[in-house]
């Protein structure tokens, strides 16, 4: 797995491709959103349209970043389709996230 960070005023938008399993996509995801999180960010955007695939390890770490995003004061907004967004419909994370089709859709759901 990649990751590829743009800022967008005080919106972190992590763009993430390739697959994330557990060992590599889901350490990477923890250790990029903790590192931001130290640095006083708190306002993301997980951009997942280049994830083709998850397992459970990746959708638990997506849900535990949004903890600590949250402990933070912060939030984290998710931007997927297809098989990934199908996989939090059927754990019923698709209740628990802002989950947009596009990046410009996400970000205008912040109030900056």
């Amino acid at each position: 797995m990649k990751i590829a960070k743009v800022k967008r005023g005080k919106v972190n938008i992590l763009h993430l491709s390739g697959k994330m399993t557990i060992g590599e996509g889901d350490v990477m995801l923890r250790e990029e959103v903790r590192k931001l999180l130290d640095e006083g960010e708190t306002h993301f955007i997980l951009d997942m349209l280049g994830v083709p695939f998850m397992d459970s390890a990746s959708i638990g770490e997506v849900v535990a970043c949004s903890k600590r995003a949250g402990e933070k004061k912060g939030l984290i907004k998710l931007v997927m389709k297809d098989r990934v967004h199908n996989l939090f419909t059927m754990t019923r994370l698709d209740r628990v996230f802002d989950i947009y089709d596009g990046v410009e859709d996400a970000l205008a759901g912040f109030v900056t």
